[in-house]
């Protein structure tokens, strides 16, 4: 007898299919306990009619107890396992009588098992006697292994979908067991069909997934733990004020070296002109003339009055136009009454204009004493006034030529300079030419100014001027110590000096900085690693003398503990600013 092996869950319609392709008249169909062929009556009875249609003797092989009786009901025989087939005589089929001719009742299987059939027509399970001891004795025996007593909950019909060619199959044979007509609308099946729906399934507990499991979780935790948190150490240290003035050239004829730095010519040549607009005013009027009466009312000497000798009278300069002896005083009432003679003398304006004209004016002499002075009156002055170029209009637009031209020229030479430094007190200028187009004091309402400047200076490298500061800090330090230069604390430099051959510019260089502690961050990174932030805070007070300690840990919320990893520990500087070194 050849077998036929199911799977749990394998359809009624790949059974017959199967059953169809075995060679051999006697099939064995080794059904599962929990085979889903059993959870309905219909699948055995195809099963049935197929078997007999192919002439084929087919037996149920399953330890299924109510698979097994179902299977009987059909006519279909059933053992234990494949073991007992060869040893159990052929048995003789079973003929199901029909609803109209066979009352309804209760067969007793071969071992005394009582079946009950179920009649459709009727819609209720048929039976003459109460269950006997010997049919429940069997369920006792399942409760007693441990094997969970069948439901009696009522299921309704399940519909079989089956190929077409088995119904034509089907219903061709001629079949010796008349299918008993299914009513359209669900009824209850009988308990012994109801306790074959349900299979009972042994739990088993899923060890390998909950292992994964557990794996996963404790990888993701310590990933967590070791990357997650993450720390910064803020350590502040007593440090000194270190402060440096120190002369630095920047040359262009030579490479950098102690308190030298690279310097680089920029040279910048710029012409302007300028229209001036005339405001100088000129007198070309006529001068006032006249004769004074000069007499000596100071001693008793005689003094010489010579030509061109200013005499003024009311901030109006006249000027002698001949030589003449003033006379020696005389006087009476014991030198009290001054009774000198005059002489007569000619004078004449030294501008032009009606102001000059006087009458009974008196004139001091210039060079004699107040009381050697002339009276007299001038006449004949007029006015005429015209614009001329004055040398003021000159001196100004010469300087408004060159303030321009200086801050032009500035900011070409700024940016020659590029990312270089340039003073702007070291931006030297020299005017090559300046000229006006008209001569000073020329009757003139406009003239031309124009001029030509050369300008220069000496650009340098602030990075180089930085360098050189913290070279020279770095000399004031002592062992154990590094210098800190705040980003706040840049070197102010003041020009002292560009030389005439624009070859060194000389500027006075103040730095400052602090002198430090030398720490290695990442040493102090791996000695507070894994520790508590109260542990690390006493190590690195005790360690590295920090006058104060902050710990800050990211997230918040996580264990008051550094990282496992250094690289997850930033450390920081701050400083107290100490008594700078002088």
């Amino acid at each position: 007898m050849k077998p036929i092996y199911l799977e749990p869950d394998e359809e009624i319609t790949s059974i017959i299919d199967r059953l169809s392709k075995v060679e051999g008249s006697k099939i064995a169909v080794v059904v599962p306990k929990n085979s889903t062929m059993f959870q309905s009556l219909v699948n055995l009875k195809l099963l049935a009619r197929q078997a007999q249609k192919l002439g084929k003797e087919v037996a149920i092989i399953s330890n299924n107890k109510v698979g097994s009786r179902l299977a009987k009901q059909v006519g279909l025989e059933t053992y234990a396992s494949l073991g007992t087939v060869s040893n159990t005589p052929t048995p003789t089929p079973v003929t199901k009588p029909t609803p109209s001719t066979e009352p309804v009742g209760a067969d007793v299987l071969p071992d005394g098992t009582p079946v009950h059939r179920y009649s459709p027509e009727m819609g209720q399970l048929a039976t003459n006697d109460e269950p006997s001891a010997e049919e429940s004795e069997p369920e006792q025996d399942e409760q007693a292994v441990g094997k969970p007593e069948p439901s009696e909950e009522i299921l309704p019909e399940v519909e079989l979908k089956k190929p077409e060619v088995a119904d034509e199959q089907i219903a061709s044979s001629p079949a010796p067991l008349r299918e008993e007509p299914v009513s359209s609308v669900p009824v209850g099946l009988p308990s012994i069909v109801s306790r074959g729906i349900q299979s009972h399934r042994e739990f088993v507990f899923p060890w390998k997934s909950a292992i994964a499991a557990v794996v996963m979780v404790l990888v993701a935790a310590v990933i967590t733990f070791l990357f997650l948190p993450k720390a910064t150490v803020t350590l502040t240290f007593p440090a000194k004020l270190l402060s440096e003035s120190f002369a630095l050239l920047a040359k262009t004829d030579t490479s950098s070296s102690e308190g030298v730095i690279s310097g680089n010519l920029l040279t910048v040549e710029k012409t302007s002109t300028k229209e001036i607009t005339s405001t100088g005013k000129k007198d070309v009027g006529t001068k006032a003339t006249g004769n004074i009466s000069v007499k000596n009312c100071e001693d008793t000497n005689s003094h010489a009055l010579s030509a061109g000798t200013k005499a003024t009278s009311g901030g109006k300069v006249f000027v002698t136009a001949s030589t003449v002896t003033i006379p020696a005083g005389q006087f009476s009432g014991g030198g009290t009454v001054c009774n000198s003679t005059t002489v007569s003398v000619s004078i004449s304006a030294s501008d032009a204009g009606e102001t000059y004209n006087l009458s009974g004016a008196t004139f001091a002499l210039s060079g004699l004493a107040s009381r050697i002075s002339g009276t007299g009156t001038t006449s004949g002055g007029t006015t005429k006034q015209i614009t001329v170029l004055s040398q003021d209009d000159v001196n100004k637009a010469y300087l408004d030529i060159k303030t321009q031209l200086v801050q032009d020229a500035t900011n070409e030479l700024k940016g020659k300079a590029g990312s270089q430094t340039v003073l702007d007190e070291a931006i030297k200028s020299a005017v090559i030419e300046q000229k006006v187009d008209k001569e000073v004091g020329a009757q003139v309402d406009k003239a031309t100014a124009s001029m030509t400047v050369d300008l220069y200076t000496i650009a340098f490298d602030q990075v180089a001027v930085e360098t050189a500061a913290k070279d020279e800090l770095t000399t004031k330090l002592e062992a154990n110590q590094e210098l800190i230069i705040p980003s706040d604390k840049k070197p102010t430099l003041v020009f002292k000096e560009l030389t005439d051959d624009k070859t060194t510019l000389t500027v006075e260089v103040t730095a400052s900085g602090f002198a430090a502690p030398n720490i290695d961050k990442s040493a102090v990174a791996s000695q507070v690693k894994n520790k508590s932030a109260s542990s690390a805070e006493s190590f690195l007070k005790d360690k590295y003398q920090a006058q104060e300690v902050k710990i800050e840990i990211i997230p918040g919320w996580w264990l008051k503990r550094l990282p496992i990893l250094s690289q997850a520990i930033n450390i920081e500087y701050g400083f107290n600013e100490a008594t700078p070194t002088l």
